[in-house]
């Protein structure tokens, strides 16, 4: 089983059929090109992406529908021949596609959501793009309010 040594988790190990590929990397990280889904369920309903390629890179993420329900997602010609997705319809409902908001948390302001360029995961091939949408750029920063899993007490 391969295994990378990891900053915040120390030593992932993982099979191949969990990673997740991006052919042209993430935006400003272009040899970023293999992520892990790390879920840890006192954190639910955000998961982190460790990136396999930089052991130093861990992405903080929540499900799109969860940054704002009523959000439609897009996905361009190009994302679409990235991802192999073709041109099915893009169902919230289905599970061929995932879509997560990438989070930045700060000590001294609200936690915000890049639906600017969700990143989006065809789970058929686990092929992924970071897919830039149609909106204006207050979506790069969108406040986020999401009840985290919270584990009681002994």
């Amino acid at each position: 089983m391969p295994s990378v040594e990891t900053n915040l988790f120390g030593p992932l190990g993982f099979e191949e059929d969990q990673v997740i590929r991006l052919r042209s990397g993430l935006p400003g990280l272009p040899h970023s090109n293999r992520l892990l889904p790390v879920s840890q369920p006192a954190i639910e309903p955000f998961l982190f992406f460790q990136s396999i390629d930089d052991p130093a890179l861990t992405l903080l993420a929540v499900p799109l529908s969860v940054a704002k329900n009523d959000f439609e997602l897009h996905l361009s010609p190009e994302d679409r021949l990235e991802i192999d997705f073709g041109c099915g319809e893009i169902n919230r409902s289905g599970t061929e596609l995932g879509a997560f908001a990438l989070v930045s948390v700060g000590d001294d302001r609200v936690p915000t959501a890049n639906l600017l360029a969700p990143l989006v995961i065809c789970f058929r091939n686990h092929l992924a793009v970071q897919a830039i949408q149609p909106v204006d750029e207050s979506y790069l920063r969108y406040p986020i309010e999401a009840t985290v899993a919270r584990e009681e007490p002994c």
